[in-house]
């Protein structure tokens, strides 16, 4: 009965063809070196063989530092991106009137 569980348990864990006749070995010397000679004994090694395989593939509950995003400053304080950026000439055409620049252009040409 004990080499029979022995050999289910190697399907349990899905062990190869190749591997199966030694992995059944092994599960038999263990259970020897511990003097596991019933049925019962058997399966109470098995399932604490398998608590301690499932605890061992846990994460150690370490994990990397998560990058920290930063927000912008023009974000932060509640203005909005195009208010934060400086008006050049060319924006401030927008403001004037027809006639204010015009007199703006043509300063800018008498200046050359």
């Amino acid at each position: 009965e004990v080499i029979a569980y022995a050999i289910w348990v190697a399907g349990e864990h899905q062990i190869g063809s190749n591997a199966c006749l030694k992995y059944v070995r092994a599960i038999v010397a263990g259970w020897k070196k511990r003097n596991i000679t019933t049925l019962e004994q058997a399966k109470k090694a098995a399932a604490n063989h398998d608590d301690r395989m499932k605890s061992e593939r846990k994460p150690s509950g370490y994990s990397k530092p998560r990058r920290k995003e930063v927000t912008p400053k023009w974000m932060q304080s509640g203005a909005s991106q195009a208010d934060s950026k400086p008006n050049s000439s060319d924006n401030q055409q927008d403001d004037m009137s027809d006639e204010a620049f015009l007199a703006f252009m043509n300063s800018q040409e008498e200046a050359k």
